[in-house]
């Protein structure tokens, strides 16, 4: 279970990377969701070129909402203004991953999309 520090200790992190100059290839954009002055959630997203398609996808890298605020359709807000963006921008799709274990996301995320089967893999930068 993620706490609040360890979430806003990998938002300064994330700021951190966005800010990188070596990752000019994808716009990294953070949108923050707030109720008065409160943070109720936030996203992290980007638009990237799919070779494939021809054209450009909106991928999601994080979404979070308070956990007060879950259920309140507060995630239902963000996710309707990322198709917005997306169609502002013409992207062809939204993309993100779920870990399989987070059954609350994933039957959120299926309220929207489809899953494509497709496999995630991620390979160490450290030697062998």
């Amino acid at each position: 279970m993620w706490t609040s520090r360890a979430i806003w200790q990998s938002l300064l992190r994330w700021n951190e990377i966005a800010q990188c100059p070596k990752l000019r290839l994808s716009i990294l954009l953070k949108t923050t969701l707030t109720i008065g002055d409160k943070v109720v959630g936030f996203v992290h997203y980007r638009l990237q070129p799919s070779a494939l398609r021809d054209t450009q996808i909106l991928y999601l890298d994080d979404l979070f909402v308070t956990e007060t605020h879950r259920g309140s359709g507060v995630a239902d807000d963000i996710m309707d203004r990322l198709r917005e963006i997306a169609q502002d921008h013409s992207c062809s799709a939204i993309r993100w991953d779920t870990h399989t274990t987070n059954e609350r996301a994933r039957r959120f995320h299926e309220r929207y999309a489809k899953n494509t089967n497709w496999v995630t893999y991620e390979m160490s930068t450290n030697s062998k």
